[in-house]
Parts: C-alpha cells; sequence; structure tokens
C-alpha cells in the first residue's frame, strides 16, 4: 500500500482491502500525499461503473471520496453516486 508524498493528482491504487488516491487532501494547498480508505467487506476493488449491477442493496464503498475520489452505494440492484460521508 503506498504511503508518503506522490506527484501525480488522482492517481490511484486500489488494492483487495483499500483504495487510494494521490491528492491534497480536504486542504487544496497541502503537498499531494497518498490517501487511501480501507474498503468494506463485498465492494469491488476498482470502483464500478455507475449503473451497473450489485448485489448487496444497501453496501456503500469509498474510494477516497472526500480527496477527489468517488463513493458508490448499491440501490435497488445498482451503483449509484453517493457522496453523502463528504456533505457537512
Amino acid at each position: 500500500v503506498p504511503s508518503g508524498t506522490c506527484t501525480m493528482d488522482g492517481q490511484t491504487c486500489n488494492y483487495p482491502t483499500e483504495a487510494c488516491i494521490c491528492s491534497h487532501g480536504v486542504l487544496p494547498m497541502q503537498t499531494l500525499t497518498w490517501n487511501c480508505t480501507m474498503l468494506m467487506a463485498g465492494c469491488p476493488q476498482d470502483p464500478p461503473a455507475l449503473h451497473s449491477s450489485c448485489t448487496q442493496d444497501g453496501l456503500v464503498c469509498n474510494y477516497g471520496a472526500c480527496v477527489g475520489g468517488e463513493q458508490v452505494k448499491c440501490t435497488a440492484g445498482a451503483w449509484a453516486n453517493d457522496q453523502s460521508i463528504c456533505a457537512g
């Protein structure tokens, strides 16, 4: 799993249990660093295509949503965009 600084904003590096994205984090002027998020059991290693089929209704998969990535939720058998974790 990558850690420390990185050079390409938005670059992703996903693993079976973690999703990582190179970003400035929550502060725009911060140095680019790897931000990793643990994936819930049942989440695909890579972000699924929106509207593609899924089987675990209610499953939320966070791929670095608050630092430039995305979060999806299995709703009625299809993956939908869900950025609610960063609201507030």
